[in-house]
């Protein structure tokens, strides 16, 4: 007997049997698809904090924080109303006195003629004077401490009189010393932490970061007029090169601009690379020949004064080649 149900019933064991097949297939690439989201999802999150690193929160240099990042860093910290410096009651720091066994010369300092009768009262080696210490280098090598003494003396009409500090050096490195942290950290590109690392193991002078900056601002001070002067002389002369570069100056974009001739080369520093900018450097004395690149900032220059430069990269064998016209460029 031929069960007329019977080709139906075959037909749904076998849609079962594909369903079931099918269905574990999917499983499968379910299962294979949310490992790989599982690994995609963890470098995601690798990637996403190696890109917030920075020299705040982790071991990477400052030197690889990018200058939008730096900007991030350097967020000004909300005033709170007090004045700058030391606050009532902070414990001061002083330079302490080295030991008398360190000292290589002692200048002894006496009064001049008292202000009351006028008489110079006789000098006279008191236990207790004022002291000061100047550390200063050598130039054949080493270092030298010399010690200023202030004594002050009793004059005859029962005046104290005290000893001018007139000729006393006022800062306790002398110009040698902060002419060479000047050069180290300005020529050499030593940082001022080395050069604090390198005084102390080599010369065995104490000198703390604020006393290197101090030296620095002196130095500035003292150059002003020389540097000046070779402005003035770059300026007049009858070629000269320049060109500029960014710099960053305190974590902010700026422009170091260069102007080099035969015998002097000037570098200034300016908040940007525009013409305005560079006309406060030449302060609109456009004399003589003028050799720079192609930038745009130039065409204030009388053309028939200007020359361009150029670089061949495509042949080593030539560096740079003079064109006396822009329009043979």
């Amino acid at each position: 007997m031929i069960d007329p149900c019977g080709d139906a019933k075959v037909d749904k064991d076998a849609l079962l049997m594909r369903a079931l097949a099918s269905n574990a297939e999917l499983r499968e690439r379910n299962a294979v698809l949310a490992a790989q989201v599982k690994e995609l999802t963890r470098k995601v999150t690798e990637l996403l904090e190696e890109r917030t690193k920075n020299s705040q929160n982790s071991n990477k240099p400052p030197s690889s924080d990018g200058l939008g990042e730096r900007r991030k860093i350097r967020k000004k910290k909300k005033p709170t109303g007090r004045k700058q410096g030391a606050q009532k009651g902070h414990k001061g720091h002083c330079r302490e006195l080295l030991p008398l066994e360190c000292v290589d010369r002692i200048v002894n300092i006496f009064p001049g003629p008292c202000g009351r009768c006028g008489e110079t009262p006789p000098p006279s080696i008191t236990t207790k004077p004022a002291r000061r210490q100047v550390v200063e280098l050598l130039e054949n090598g080493g270092r030298e401490v010399t010690e200023y003494r202030l004594h002050e003396s009793a004059c005859a009409c029962g005046e104290t009189v005290l000893p001018s500090y007139d000729g006393v050096p006022t800062s306790a490195f002398g110009p040698r010393l902060k002419s060479v942290v000047s050069m180290m950290t300005a020529d050499y590109g030593v940082s001022r932490r080395q050069v604090v690392v390198f005084l102390r193991d080599v010369f065995g002078i104490k000198m703390s970061l604020g006393s290197v900056s101090n030296a620095e601002g002196q130095m500035s001070t003292a150059l002003k007029e020389p540097s000046d002067q070779c402005l003035e002389h770059a300026e007049a002369a009858e070629v000269k090169h320049i060109d500029e570069t960014s710099w960053l100056q305190n974590f902010d974009p700026c422009s170091a601009w260069v102007i080099a001739t035969a015998a002097v080369s000037v570098f200034r520093i300016v908040e940007n690379g525009r013409r305005a900018s560079l006309l406060k450097i030449l302060q609109r004395k456009h004399r003589g020949i003028l050799i720079s690149d192609r930038a745009s900032v130039f065409l204030f220059w009388s053309m028939d004064k200007r020359k361009i430069w150029v670089q061949l990269v495509s042949d080593p064998f030539f560096a740079e080649l003079h064109l006396t016209q822009l329009g043979r460029a």
